[in-house]
């Protein structure tokens, strides 16, 4: 299993990508609520970039699989 079918499936790892990314948000003083639009506004980043940037991340995390069971030596 890759790490977008558990981050899909698993809402145990939802809601811990969602406390890192806070978390992340915070150490950087950004503001997360509101609309997109609004959040790009208030960070001053481009938003078309923002989903570039999220289509990115989505196929790196489709890329990267997650250990199975078993010794990892």
């Amino acid at each position: 299993m890759n790490i977008q079918e558990e981050l899909k499936e698993n809402k145990l790892s939802m809601i811990a990508m969602h406390l890192i990314i806070r978390d992340n948000a915070a150490q950087i003083d950004l503001s997360l609520k509101g609309t997109v639009t609004e959040i790009c506004r208030k960070a001053c980043v481009n938003r078309t970039q923002v989903y570039e940037q999220k289509s990115q991340i989505n196929k790196a995390l489709g890329q990267m699989t997650l250990p199975g069971p078993g010794p990892h030596c």
